[in-house]
């Protein structure tokens, strides 16, 4: 069979099949890969969408706003780099190429899928195929959540506030709650039957994790699902009291990462803002200070900062992923002040891009809670680099290709097809 959109091009219609298939594949590789402590499916999935971004833009498909992020991310890079040229505190090109690797996996798997879910066959074919399969990973981890609460089954790592907290198979708690956002995204997008009672089950399980970004994410998913089912517009007011909210839910991780003196997080935001002002304005560059690969090969910094000498900080502690688990800090110190505004301002576009009000209320409240989420956690853990962040930001790209209704001038219909 053969389509012909309205532009006239023809491409082969079972090719829709098969690249649903793939995305679909990649998609449950990703829920999965949050079982495990590390794996490289979320590099694989960011690798493709690099080169199906370079494609769509060769093919001039991109619209103005993406492009304009996309061109700040690469001006981002750019000065990280003259930054790394300048401080010379990165050991190797590798190293270097890592951390920018681990800069663009969020936002290239964002953009990569809100593209592809774009023809509608593919679309359909994607969320059919996943539909079932996520339904039954929901009910799952629900029905163990609940069983978890007054028996010990094994799938806790921590107490918190006199309770055990839930992980279900994965390692950490965020691991579980991100992996259930691309579940919910997808349910929300096929808008299957009984979806409330979904919805409920991956709320509860969200916040039987008991972490404070959790907390937050179904905080403010509740408080927009009832502000945007009366009304789409959000007030001043409305975000006076979303920010109150947030504040308050998440005051354990702004405590524990900003004001108290004894936290490794707090210690690399005060070391974060001397190594920018000593590398102003560009930072220290990448694989110097609060990325993974500056804790791999252990930066010249640490050992001037007097980070060895440190519990859980030092090149033997056991604790290691104190130094490569930092957020903002990291961005701050590698980046510098200028790198840092220009980050927050692609972060800032993000948020303008997803504030979509084309979009049913259940959708556009699921996406911004997404999005209080990772900036919350984004405060003292590297999930913006992490596979955790990849799925949160697949979630936010399904929606966005998913949920956005057309406009009168058929704006979606205007791009040219994927395949030929």
């Amino acid at each position: 069979m053969i389509y012909i959109n309205k532009k006239g091009l023809i491409y082969k219609k079972n090719s829709f099949s098969f690249i649903s298939l793939i995305l679909a594949c990649l998609t449950i590789l990703l829920i999965v890969g949050e079982f495990f402590i590390s794996t490289y499916i979320d590099e694989i999935a960011v690798l493709i969408s690099l080169i199906f971004l370079v494609q769509l833009s060769m093919r001039k498909v991109l619209s103005k706003q993406d492009l304009l992020i996309m061109g700040l991310m690469i001006v981002f890079i750019v000065l990280g780099l003259v930054a790394t040229l300048i401080s010379r505190i990165a050991v190797s090109f590798f190293s270097v190429a890592m951390d920018v690797f681990s800069y663009l996996k969020a936002f290239a798997v964002f953009f990569a899928i809100k593209y592809a879910l774009r023809e509608e066959d593919i679309k359909e074919n994607y969320l059919k195929m996943l539909t079932p399969i996520v339904k039954i990973f929901v009910v799952v981890t629900f029905v163990c959540c609940v069983m978890a609460i007054f028996v010990d089954i094994g799938m806790s790592n921590k107490m918190r506030y006199g309770l055990r907290n839930f992980v279900f198979l994965c390692p950490q708690s965020h691991q579980l709650y991100n992996a259930l956002f691309v579940c919910g995204a997808i349910l929300i997008s096929k808008k299957c039957r009984y979806l409330k009672y979904y919805m409920f089950m991956i709320l509860f399980t969200t916040a039987w994790t008991l972490q404070g970004p959790a907390f937050v994410f179904v905080v403010v998913f509740l408080f927009l699902l009832l502000l945007f089912k009366n009304k789409k517009k959000i007030g001043f007011f409305a975000i006076l009291l979303m920010l109150l909210l947030v504040l308050w839910v998440g005051q354990y991780q702004i405590e524990m990462y900003l004001t108290d003196e004894n936290s490794v997080r707090a210690k690399f935001y005060e070391y974060a803002f001397v190594t920018a002002l000593r590398f102003f304005p560009l930072g220290s560059g990448f694989a110097s200070y609060g990325s993974s690969q500056a804790a791999v090969n252990y930066s010249t910094l640490y050992y001037e900062y007097g980070f060895d000498r440190l519990w859980g900080m030092s090149p033997e502690s056991e604790n290691g992923m104190f130094l490569r688990d930092n957020g903002f800090a990291m961005y701050l110190g590698q980046n510098g002040f200028l790198g840092f505004i220009l980050f927050l301002i692609i972060l800032f576009l993000v948020f303008r891009l997803i504030s979509n009000k084309n979009m049913n209320f259940i959708a556009r409240a699921f996406i911004l809670s997404i999005f209080a989420n990772t900036m919350i956690h984004a405060v003292g853990t590297a999930i913006l680099t992490s596979s955790s962040g990849v799925n949160g930001f697949v979630a936010m790209g399904i929606i966005l290709a998913c949920c956005v209704e057309k406009d009168d001038k058929g704006s979606e219909s205007g791009l040219k097809p994927l395949i030929r």
